[in-house]
């Protein structure tokens, strides 16, 4: 986005493209430039002579949007045409208003007029002989002081009058007070000083030729403002831009875009401090946000792109690769908690190939998706287990190995992140006088296991037995069976039972908490909503079902853990409203039956709600 909107040119030169093209009804077309701005206007209807004066904006030294322009054909005034103009070309036609037939001077300020007639008269030849290539008019200005004196003899075709100075020059557009001056032959204004607009702008430096160049500061009508070096009518070089809003840039332009090094600090208190190009950052640079989190890295087309860090204000950091303001590729962030993830990003989510190491110690290694660690990958506990195969939403799901520190291996099927019947267990028993055995066995507590096919060896039916045993009892019941001295596995197997004695205390504290959180229940009263449906008779005589929803409070009586549920005595009974496929009419008409009909119900009843229902956590 270019900051620099067209300015109302700062010469006052007229220009007139003469050339027989007919009336303004004949059919063809003209191109003509403002005589005071030279702002061009095309396909705009053909007069002799044709001269103009354009009332809207000007781009790049074309009219652009909706305006006025106001032709003249030797000096008089034929048509205003109203209409929207592209790049100076007229794009719609709103209305063409022909002076000839009727009199348009109302619509016209008698400065452009005179301008247009002195420009005409001073345009023709002093005799009928051939003469001499026109010469451009006089500036159309009005000057403070007395009028400019003629010249006391006409100027040779290729003499340039020297310029005639005045503290202050009053253009159709604006007042110029300075030390200015106007060339005669170009109409141009060159000094130093004060331009004041009509429109609410302002300029305060340097014209060369009616243009801004050196330094100067100008001011939209808006509050938009540049202060800084020019060239050309543009800003370059350093500068200082402030928006409309407040966003503030100090740095480099080119052309009058903000290119180079620079510093913007915008409205809301977000800065960036880099390079530029073509109006937004670009290149290297730093972003600070306005919660303190700060983005320092490369930029593209005003947008994180290339490689970057972003540190935020609590800690986290990222650094990798970054397109159009997100994590992609390449990347790692580091949480303040310990955590750390080094691996492929996708849309600022892990995705992709990675590693993440979580803060208890433990790890995870392998595809993710969406964020998540799914498909092929490695976990790492923090108690020394570790398990690979597949893993779906962070947890073994699927074909996998799990492998306990203790060195126990289960080899198979997992759901929602625990061993199935499916596979194979492998007991690690030290010290062992042979390969551990693989025995095939069931996820049941004593299951039977397949008969050998061939005679076995105590030890092999040792360690089947041990295998099979997945309880205090049964571990008892082995140690029992097999003496020390014929099977040298009591010690594992006393481990093993303190381990599973252990986890039954736990299982029994929590249970007794849980117990006690639900007997601290008992009296509470709860509410839950329910629907009743009603028969409600209609115009016609037949019944219609209405659902009336209903708020119900009732106190705890009861607290079932193992169930999750609660039983409620039922105290109090309020009607909410309908439901929304129920006429008001039919509602209106069944509210008091279904009312007394549904506390008759449940007033004083006992109903049992799952905790979810009633709102409840235990």
């Amino acid at each position: 986005m270019n900051f620099w909107k067209r300015d109302t040119c700062l010469t006052i030169a007229g220009l007139c493209l003469a050339a027989w093209v007919g009336s303004a009804t004949a059919q063809t077309t003209a191109t003509a430039r403002d005589i005071q701005s030279f702002c061009l206007v095309s396909d705009i209807p053909a007069l002799a002579q044709l001269s103009v004066t354009w009332t809207g904006e000007c781009v790049t030294g074309k009219a652009a949007g909706v305006g006025n322009v106001i032709a003249f054909s030797q000096g008089e005034l034929r048509y205003i045409l109203r209409g929207q103009f592209t790049e100076g070309r007229l794009t719609r036609q709103d209305q063409l208003r022909s002076c000839a037939s009727e009199n348009c001077g109302d619509q016209v300020a008698p400065g452009v007029v005179r301008e247009h007639a002195q420009m005409f008269r001073q345009n023709q030849p002093a005799v009928a002989t051939p003469a001499p290539r026109p010469v451009p008019a006089a500036a159309p200005v009005v000057v403070a002081a007395a009028a400019v004196p003629a010249p006391t003899a006409a100027p040779m075709e290729n003499a340039r009058p020297e310029p005639v100075a005045r503290a202050e020059i009053r253009a159709e557009d604006a007042v110029y007070k300075g030390s200015f001056s106007i060339d005669r032959q170009s109409g141009m204004i060159t000094g130093e000083g004060r331009v004041e607009f009509f429109d609410g702008r302002s300029y305060v430096g340097r014209l060369e030729g009616g243009r801004k160049q050196g330094t100067g500061t100008y001011i939209w009508a808006t509050g938009q403002r540049y202060a800084g070096n020019w060239l050309d009518d543009q800003p370059e070089g350093q500068g200082e831009w402030t928006s409309a809003q407040g966003d503030r840039y100090v740095g480099a332009f080119n052309k009058g875009r903000r290119e180079g090094q620079g510093r913007m600090v915008y409205a809301d208190k977000t800065e960036y401090n880099g390079e530029w190009r073509n109006d937004v950052p670009a290149g290297a640079g730093v972003f600070k946000f306005l919660n303190g989190d700060v983005y320092e890295g490369q930029f593209v087309a005003g947008q994180q792109s290339g490689t970057g860090t972003l540190t935020h204000r609590n800690g986290d950091r990222h650094t990798g690769q970054w397109l159009n303001g997100q994590r992609n590729g390449k990347g790692v962030a580091q949480w303040k908690d310990g955590q750390s993830y080094d691996g492929d990003w996708r849309s600022n989510r892990k995705e992709g190939r990675g590693l993440m190491r979580f803060s208890d110690g433990g790890s995870y290694e392998g595809t993710w998706l969406d964020d998540r660690a799914s498909g092929q990958g490695t976990i790492k506990f923090a108690s020394g287990d570790s398990y690979t195969g597949e893993v779906r939403e962070g947890i073994p799901q699927g074909k996998g190995v799990y492998t306990w520190g203790s060195g126990d291996k289960f080899d198979g099927s997992f759901e929602a992140g625990r061993p199935t019947a499916n596979g194979v267990m492998t007991f690690f028993i030290a010290p062992a006088t042979e390969p551990p055995p693989v025995v095939e066995v069931a996820a049941a507590s004593g299951a039977q296991l397949p008969a050998a096919a061939a005679p076995a060896s105590k030890a092999t039916l040792c360690s089947r037995g041990y295998n099979a045993a997945r309880s205090v009892a049964a571990l008892k019941l082995f140690m029992e069976a097999y003496p020390e001295d014929e099977c040298g596995r009591h010690a594992l197997a006393r481990q093993k039972i303190a381990a599973l004695e252990e986890n039954e205390r736990k299982a029994a504290k929590d249970q007794a908490d849980r117990q006690a959180q639900a007997k601290a229940l008992v009296g509470l009263v709860v509410a839950y909503r329910q629907e009743y449906a009603h028969c409600v008779a209609g115009t016609d005589g037949k019944c219609q079902n209405v659902t009336y929803l209903f708020e119900v409070k009732g106190k705890i009586r009861e607290v079932n853990v193992a169930r999750q549920s609660v039983q409620l005595q039922v105290v109090e009974v309020t009607m909410l409203g309908i439901d929304k496929g129920a006429q008001p009419k039919l509602f209106a008409d069944g509210k008091a039956a279904a009312g007394d009909a549904f506390r008759k119900r449940m007033l004083g009843s006992t109903q049992t709600k799952s905790k979810n229902d009633v709102g409840l956590e235990f």
